[in-house]
C-alpha cells in the first residue's frame, strides 16, 4: 500500500445479447523500480510479489507483498546488508507512520544459484499493520518527490543523524511507554536533532574563551577541589544553547502553517514543555508551578511525535504542501491532532464556530430544561 503500486484493474462488462454480464480482473505483472544511489554504493530496487491459490473453480486468491532489494555496487557482507536495511526502513517509519521492519530477509551469495534465507534478531520486532491507505501518515505517492531523490538525500545526511533518527524510531515505534519516560525520550530526540543539525553556540569559541577564563579565574581561592571541577565543568559548557533555543531554532525550519497545525497556537513551543523536561532532569522545585500535568504530558507527547516526524521529512526533500496534506489526513495521529486544534481554538475563542466538528443546537424553544442531577 505505501509503495502505491496495485497493478490490479476490475472491469465490469454489461451484458449484450450474446453475453451475460462479465467482471473482469487484470494482475500486471509489476517490474522493480530501481533508485541508484551512488554516494551509498548501492541500489534500491522496489518490487511486488505475487502468491496465487485457488482452484479457479470456486476460489481465487491473490496475496499481494512489497519487495524491498538492496544491491550493491559490488559485493559486500551480511553485516552491510542489515546496516543498510537499517537506514532504509527508518525513513519508511518516518514517512509511513508505522514501523517498517521487514518480515522476511533474503540474499544473493557469490556462487550461490538460488537465495538463502537470513536469519537475524531484529531490535525492534513491531512490524506495520495498517490494513487501509489511510492508516498510512504519509504515502509514497503523496510525497510530491521523486523515491530517488529523497532517499539520496538520506543516505547522504544518514551518517550525522544516525544516533538521533534511531533514538526518535525507538519511541516513535513502542508501545505501553511510561508517560514521563515517552515524555523526555521525545525531548532528547528533538535535542539530538538539533545538536546533529544546527550550530548551538551563543558565540563562537573563539569569542567564548576569554569569558571561560574570567569565570575560571573568579572561582574563589579556597573552593574544595571537586567544588572547583564542578564549576570548571559548568563553565565549560556554559557556551551552549539551551534547550529553549534549541527547540525554537528546530521548529523555525517548518513554515508558520505547518508549525501551527503541529504546535497548537501560535506555532511555538510552550515554555511548559522546557520546564517540565528540566524539572525531570534537574528537579529545581521553582520549575514546578509551570509544569505539565498528566493530560497536558500526554497531548504533548502526541505533538512531539508528529513533529519529529515532519522534521526528518522536510530534512529529505518533502515539500511543505506534501506535508500538510499528510496531516490533514486520515491516520490516528493526525486525527487527533486535529481534535486538538479544535479544542484549543474553541477555548481562545469560545464564540469561533472554526474547526467544529459538531454543532447541536435545540429546534424547539418550548422544549422543557433538562432534568438537573
Amino acid at each position: 500500500m505505501w509503495i502505491s503500486r496495485s497493478g490490479m484493474m476490475q472491469s465490469i462488462l454489461d451484458k449484450t445479447d450474446d453475453k451475460p454480464p462479465t467482471v473482469l480482473y487484470t494482475i500486471e505483472a509489476m517490474p522493480e523500480e530501481f533508485t541508484p544511489i551512488p554516494t551509498a554504493g548501492l541500489s534500491l530496487g522496489w518490487g511486488i510479489d505475487r502468491q496465487f491459490s485457488g482452484d479457479l473453480l470456486s476460489t481465487i486468491n491473490v496475496q499481494s507483498s512489497a519487495c524491498l532489494r538492496i544491491k550493491p555496487d559490488a559485493a559486500q557482507t551480511l553485516e552491510w546488508l542489515v546496516r543498510e536495511m537499517g537506514k532504509a526502513v527508518t525513513l519508511l517509519a518516518f514517512a509511513a507512520g508505522s514501523p517498517m521492519a521487514p518480515d522476511r530477509m533474503t540474499a544473493k551469495l557469490a556462487d550461490v544459484d538460488h537465495d538463502v534465507a537470513v536469519l537475524v534478531a531484529l531490535r525492534e520486532s513491531n512490524y506495520c499493520t495498517h490494513k487501509h491507505t489511510f492508516n498510512f501518515f504519509m504515502l509514497r505517492g503523496n510525497m510530491h518527490a521523486e523515491l530517488g531523490d529523497v532517499f539520496a538525500r538520506w543516505y547522504a545526511i544518514y551518517d550525522s543523524v544516525a544516533m538521533p533518527s534511531q533514538l526518535a524510531l525507538g519511541v516513535l515505534s513502542s508501545t505501553g511507554l511510561w508517560l514521563h519516560v515517552e515524555y523526555l525520550s521525545l525531548m532528547q530526540a528533538l535535542e539530538g536533532l538539533h545538536r546533529a543539525l544546527m550550530h548551538g553556540l551563543y558565540v563562537s569559541e573563539a569569542d567564548y574563551a576569554p569569558i571561560a577564563h574570567a569565570l575560571t579565574n573568579a572561582i574563589p581561592r579556597g573552593t574544595q577541589s571537586d567544588h572547583r571541577d564542578s564549576l570548571k565543568s559548568r563553565i565549560k559548557y556554559g557556551n551552549q544553547l539551551s534547550l529553549r533555543k534549541r527547540l525554537a531554532a528546530l521548529t523555525n525550519r517548518l513554515d508558520l502553517p505547518i508549525r501551527q497545525f503541529v504546535l497548537g497556537g501560535d506555532g511555538t513551543v510552550p515554555g511548559a514543555w522546557v520546564d517540565t523536561r528540566n524539572y525531570y532532569t534537574h528537579w529545581d522545585e521553582t520549575l514546578r508551578p509551570n509544569m505539565l500535568d498528566g493530560n497536558g504530558m500526554y497531548r504533548a507527547c502526541a505533538r512531539m511525535k508528529t513533529l519529529l516526524r515532519v522534521l526528518y521529512l522536510q530534512l529529505v526533500g518533502i515539500p511543505d504542501d506534501a506535508i500538510i496534506e499528510s496531516l490533514k489526513g486520515g491516520c490516528s495521529e493526525c486525527q487527533y491532532l486535529i481534535q486538538l486544534n479544535a479544542s484549543d481554538h474553541r477555548k481562545r475563542y469560545p464564540k469561533s464556530e472554526a474547526g467544529a466538528m459538531m454543532r447541536i443546537d435545540v429546534k424547539d424553544a418550548q422544549s422543557p430544561d433538562p432534568p438537573s442531577a
